[in-house]
């Protein structure tokens, strides 16, 4: 029986290498062993990356070349290096020969691939497709749900309150739209343990209708007697001839609270004034009011005294009643939707990808997992998992006793992950997994966990300030949490060491001593700005950005060396516009070329758009927009790069058969016919596309043959610079063609709700600035990286409420297993108080990891700007109150692996200047291996094919020959 091995891998440390090694030392054991070895890793990307690196490093091994590999495989194989490279040669063979067999996939495939031998036993279609378009079912789904309210009287009171509450919150009018935010909660992996449960108690009307009884008559109680309370109290005033006015503090004082109870105004209520006023008569009067005032304030203190008790006896039940109550609704909603999902998937004959764990567990449950796995034609011994921290509950699942069967087996069973780059909680990623329950899950077997604390990728300054900053900021959040515990009676509880005990093994060693002493980080900070002077500042923080993307060029930095990493796409849309505008400038010692997944949408290409306005006049020939926009697209965009390149269609006079071509110039219309006047003398295009000649050309083509004779019409596959946006585009038609209908129609619906989110795929070797999300650019390293907005808020959006999966402990809310509640301040004085304060520390880890990805990613220099909110709201306050109060945290660790923030920052210029900014002395050499795709072929079937529809043997099964004879 072998341990679990759990490698602990902090950023830049090696997790790649480290699993590539253990992947060769059990490949190279035995000939045949990659046969039984399951890597799986988070991304397709990550895949590709694991499998070439190994393949690679098997042929340097093979080779005798030199490898960072051999010592450590001579050292733990105790082999010699020419046994090792026979070794390397034949597994190499082997894999290349049958490289089906080389399994290293993401968890979703390999899940896919279980389920495809089990389509019999789940009662699926074996030839079920996977649908990766969760949404696009979703839609569908609820659009037949609003289609059976008439038959389904319950759902139609559900959605009634679900639309009151939209009205009360001020949302919009699209009750679908709502509704579709609300459905993603069905894949939630809590919503969807419970369901079957939840279905026949939310079918249950009776049951329902005496649960909801229950919680109303505790709201009920509740509200009644503090309002008897209340009116007493304004009785007793009267009695005694006095008013609130009369009372010391008048509005603000004690004497209010009768007013306020009546009418149930108990926001902030009771404050620290009311409290004491309850438990102490002389509060409310000072020495020279008169008797009746005296007087009355003995009898409303009693009162007082009442309400406060039995405010804070039944405030938690009254509260966990409201949460539940306000959003029952949501889960009868939910249920249902679910079950019309599952329904439209059935008759699809599609399974959503995010279902794949969900059946697999469905298979697993109760049964030998080995043999589950046998079933699908391969059996593993030794199993690997990347990325763990972002490994669902579910998924580890539905490993975990796979995982135990290895292991007991005396097989390897390993798992590799940092909780601090744990940024994917919204796609049901569990950090837990790692940080706890693993190490709870295998006591038989032990677990061997090892961190890995050399850092491979920074320079030495860069990895001081990491070390430094991250042991600070995880103290100033537990802080915070703390305070907030210890306020609402709760401390002591597991929760107020949570964060720092994630970064308590955070520190890194400097592996590189060339680069010990080289590094840069700058940082500034803004004070928050007025109205009127926020545009100014944000011009402010982009001339400094352009300015040190400059500094940074003047030392030899390429393009391609820059990476600036945003949290929202807002933010780089402002970035690129700046960078573009600096590009026009065309200043020959800067490159501003940009790499943003803007610029790679293929809906921004003018060729695509220009075909898809015409795709679209082909479905509606009346559509004056898609006229209007193919005008404007083909004169404002098109026409001058064909003309130079002398490829201009002559659309004026086509013949009979093909279009005439020529290789003049044509003249330009003017601007203003474009729009207005479409049918000016000079506007052929606008005559062309509405003959009859343009739509009986491309009628009785599919959309892929209609896309080429469009691009052959206009020479769009001449453009060298749309050939790889035409290529993905037309990539996404094929796609699209496999697996649904192929009218037009059909397609432009697609593209407007899916199609046009795709991009298209580049080389590393573009010499351009790299401008994407903090998400995006995890896993991946830039020697310069900038953040021009590092100030994202660390608070729950309240835009963006998330909706969280209770399970009630107390009876009566305990009759449902499950219950939705809505994210607000009052969960915290409730029976979900630890799912509120659970939801709040995690959201605080979220944004401490987006800061830790987004810091790691530096090697040689990194630059930030922060602009505060002067209280606890957002990143830069952490930022700034860590840079101010550093001497308050002591460092652990060795001094020479922190720097001294306090050293390095300005309280004046608010600026902190830390190293030298230099050449990378770490620069990745990526080699240009880049197909240059110069033109577009295709063969269009129409020209050898010559269909006779009006012969008179058309519709006859037998050959005209033969009928002839």
């Amino acid at each position: 029986m072998s341990k679990l091995k759990v490698y602990k891998a902090s950023a830049g440390s090696g997790k790649t290498f480290r699993l590539a090694l253990e992947y060769l030392k059990i490949a190279l054991a035995s000939e045949w062993n990659y046969k039984n070895i399951l890597a799986v890793t988070f991304t397709n990307k990550a895949t590709t990356e694991m499998k070439e690196r190994i393949i690679e490093e098997l042929y340097v091994l093979s080779k005798k070349q030199p490898s960072a590999y051999l010592p450590l495989l001579i050292k733990e194989m105790k082999l010699g290096e020419v046994e090792i490279a026979d070794r390397a040669r034949i597994c190499l063979k082997r894999i290349l020969h049958d490289y089906s067999r080389f399994s290293i996939s993401t968890i979703d495939s390999f899940f896919q691939r279980v389920i495809k031998s089990f389509n019999r036993e789940l009662g699926i279609n074996t030839a079920y497709q996977v649908d990766l378009e969760d949404n696009l079912i979703l839609e569908e789904a609820v659009d037949e749900l609003l289609l059976s309210i008439e038959e389904n009287p319950e759902l139609l009171e559900w959605l009634k309150k679900f639309a009151n509450e939209k009205i009360r919150e001020g949302g919009g009018w699209n009750l679908k739209n709502d509704i579709l935010k609300l459905g993603v909660q069905i894949y939630n992996e809590t919503f969807k343990a419970l369901n079957k449960t939840l279905h026949e108690k939310i079918n249950d009307k009776q049951f329902i209708s005496t649960y909801k009884t229950e919680l109303n008559t505790i709201i009920y109680q509740f509200e009644s007697n503090l309002k008897r309370i209340g009116r007493a109290g304004l009785q007793m005033m009267q009695q005694y001839g006095v008013s609130v006015d009369d009372f010391k503090y008048k509005k603000t004082g004690a004497s209010a609270s009768f007013q306020r109870l009546v009418d149930l105004n108990l926001d902030s209520w009771p404050g620290k004034r009311v409290i004491e006023a309850a438990d102490d008569p002389e509060v409310w009067t000072k020495k020279n009011d008169e008797a009746n005032v005296l007087e009355a304030a003995a009898e409303l203190q009693l009162l007082l005294c009442e309400a406060v008790e039995y405010y804070f006896k039944k405030l938690h039940e009254y509260n966990s009643a409201k949460l539940i109550v306000n959003q029952l609704y949501t889960l009868g909603i939910l249920v249902d939707l679910q079950a019309m999902v599952r329904k439209v998937t059935q008759e699809k004959g599609v399974v959503l990808i995010s279902d794949s764990g969900t059946l697999l567990k469905s298979i697993i449950d109760d049964s030998d997992a080995p043999f589950i796995y046998e079933k699908t034609g391969v059996f593993y011994n030794h199993f690997m998992i990347d990325e763990f921290q972002d490994t669902s509950g579910l998924q580890w699942g539905n490993f975990r006793p796979l995982i135990g069967n290895s292991l007991a087996e005396d097989n390897l069973g390993m798992v590799v992950g940092d909780v601090k780059q744990a940024i994917y909680r919204w796609r049901n990623g569990d950090w837990n997994l790692l940080a706890q329950d693993v190490n709870n899950q295998f006591l038989a077997n032990g677990v061997e966990e090892e961190t890995l604390q050399m850092n491979w990728r920074s320079t030495g300054n860069v990895i001081r300030f990491n070390n430094r900053i991250f042991q600070i900021l995880p103290q100033i959040f537990q802080q915070h949490v703390n305070n907030e515990l210890e306020e609402n009676r709760l401390k002591g509880t597991s929760m107020t060491e949570q964060v720092e005990k994630i970064y308590s093994q955070s520190l890194q060693q400097i592996a590189n001593a060339k680069t010990a002493d080289s590094g840069a980080v700058r940082m500034r900070f803004f004070d928050k700005p007025k109205d009127e002077e926020k545009e100014s500042l944000l011009e402010t923080v982009l001339d400094e950005l352009v300015a040190r993307i400059k500094e940074v060029q003047d030392t030899g930095a390429g393009a391609r060396e820059i990476a600036i990493l945003v949290r929202k796409k807002d933010e780089a849309k402002l970035i690129a516009d700046r960078l573009l505008k600096e590009k026009s400038a065309n200043e020959p010692d800067y490159n501003f070329n940009i790499l943003s997944s803007e610029s790679l949408y293929v809906k921004n290409s003018s060729a695509v758009s220009f075909v898809l306005a015409l795709l679209q006049l082909l479905a509606d020939p009346n559509d004056a927009v898609a006229l209007a926009l193919a005008n404007h697209l083909y004169y404002s965009e098109l026409f001058d790069q064909l003309q130079i390149i002398h490829r201009v269609p002559d659309l004026a006079t086509p013949g009979a058969d093909q279009l005439s071509i020529g290789f003049g110039s044509l003249n330009k219309p003017d601007r203003t016919s474009w729009f207005e006047k479409l049918k000016d003398d000079k506007n052929i295009l606008s005559d062309f596309l509405n003959s009859a000649y343009f739509s009986e050309t491309l009628s009785g083509r599919n959309i892929q043959e209609i896309i080429f004779k469009i691009c052959e019409f206009f020479n769009l596959f001449e453009l060298q610079e749309e050939l790889a946006y035409l290529q993905a585009f037309i990539d996404q038609v094929a796609t699209f063609m496999k697996n649904r209908t192929t009218d037009i129609a059909a397609f432009l619906i697609w593209w407007n709700e899916q199609g046009q989110k795709k991009t298209i795929a580049v080389s590393e070797a573009l010499d351009a600035i790299r401008i994407q999300t903090i998400h995006k650019a995890k896993g991946l390293e830039y020697n310069y990286v900038f953040i021009p907005f590092c100030d994202w808020k660390i608070e729950v959006s309240a835009q963006h409420t998330p909706m969280l999966w209770c399970r009630p402990k107390l009876p009566p809310f305990d009759q449902l297993e499950l219950v939705p509640v809505k994210f607000e301040k009052r969960m915290g004085e409730s029976i979900f108080f630890e799912e509120y304060f659970q939801e709040k520390i995690s959201n605080y880890i979220d944004n401490l990891n987006m800061l830790y990805v987004a810091f790691t990613r530096a090697r040689t220099a990194l630059f930030t700007w922060s602009v505060t909110s002067g209280k606890f709201g957002n990143i830069a306050d952490v930022l700034l109150q860590s840079m101010r109060k550093t001497d308050h945290f002591k460092g652990q660790g060795e001094t020479d692996l922190f720097s001294d923030l306090n050293e390095h920052f300005d309280e004046d210029t608010l600026s902190f200047t830390y190293g030298e900014i230099t050449t990378s002395t770490k620069r990745k050499e990526i080699k240009d291996n880049r197909l240059q795709l110069n033109e577009f072929r295709f063969v269009d079937f129409h020209d050898y094919l010559n269909l006779r529809k009006r012969n008179e043997h058309f519709f006859c099964r037998r050959r005209t020959s033969i009928n002839k004879n």
